[in-house]
């Protein structure tokens, strides 16, 4: 183990640190290690810091503004806790203008400015995922219940209130497959797996005729609308611009949002998307317009692209 990671692991036990220090200290304390600097700190400086956000970006973890900023702050946040500890200079007090070294780096890597735009940029989705698979017991409730309702929504964009009165027996008895708008869809492995052992934790007999999501809600009135409090706090923990809000909850539609867009962009055919979300051709266009989502363009290649197969294209 290198001193920096053994100094981190200091860090985490000494401190109640949200997700975001956890997640971005550790990308920062990996990447150090493979540059051969972990065992060598008074080496690392600001353009450690700059060749760290510039590494992540091309891994695809960091793309926009907003994500920088979250990994700048949590190693900065480490840093303070080096320097009271006598292990390491502030390495961010070598930085004469912050907020340009930060603009240098966004324009180096052509980072994003964050946008509410109704769906999540990938690495806000990586952050979150992130986040529900850390195996960290969460300081939040109902977490495991919104860690099951963000990936299934992710998977498969149906309405809210068609995933959020899902029932048992909508899944298979092994869990690795659930039926969604007349479509039966295969989950991965981890995902069924961490639902059969959360089941498992019960310690109940489980009615199949029981809301699945009602399983791992912990309160007395299970509706559409619980999933809004965890899901705020899970973007909070994660360093989403939350901006301000009079309570403690952030809508779930943009989950949905967001696996059409990606769907959309992966070359799904609409009609694909539409059955699986629920929708009709028409409403699935006007969202993606209302998502600012070009897709004339790509129509015009698809059709292009199935006229070339018929067998006397090439004798025409």
């Amino acid at each position: 183990m290198s001193y920096l990671r053994m100094y981190r692991e200091d860090y985490v036990k000494e401190n109640e640190l949200e997700h975001l220090y956890l997640n971005h200290t550790e990308k920062f304390v990996t990447y150090m290690e493979e540059q051969g600097l972990g065992d060598r700190i008074f080496d690392i400086g600001p353009e450690q810091l700059r060749q760290s956000v510039a590494e992540y970006s091309k891994r695809g973890s960091i793309k926009t503004i907003n994500t920088m900023n979250n990994h700048l702050n949590a190693i900065r946040n480490f840093f303070v806790y080096l320097h009271k500890k006598g292990k390491s200079d502030n390495i961010f007090n070598q930085i004469t203008d912050y907020d340009e070294f930060k603009k240098q780096i966004a324009e180096e890597n052509k980072l994003r400015p964050s946008k509410s735009k109704g769906y999540f940029d990938s690495d806000q989705i990586g952050e979150l995922l992130d986040y529900f698979n850390s195996g960290t017991p969460s300081k939040y409730a109902n977490m495991t219940m919104m860690n099951f309702y963000f990936k299934i929504n992710l998977l498969i964009p149906a309405k809210k209130k068609v995933i959020a009165n899902l029932k048992v027996c909508d899944f298979s008895d092994k869990f690795d497959k659930v039926e969604v708008n007349g479509i039966v869809i295969k989950l991965p492995r981890a995902l069924s797996n961490d639902i059969k052992n959360a089941i498992t934790k019960l310690n109940r007999a489980i009615n199949k005729q029981e809301l699945f999501f009602s399983l791992f809600f912990q309160s007395n009135s299970y509706a559409e609308t619980v999933f809004n409090t965890p899901f705020y706090y899970a973007l909070k923990e994660t360093g989403y611009t939350l901006g301000k809000r009079k309570k403690a909850s952030f809508p779930v539609e943009p989950i949905r949002n967001t696996g059409i867009v990606n769907m959309y962009n992966n070359g799904t055919e609409l009609d694909v998307i539409s059955r699986i979300a629920g929708i009709t051709l028409l409403s699935l266009e006007k969202l993606l317009k209302d998502l600012n989502i070009a897709f004339e363009n790509k129509w015009d290649e698809k059709i292009n692209r199935e006229i070339c197969r018929v067998d006397y294209y090439q004798r025409i």
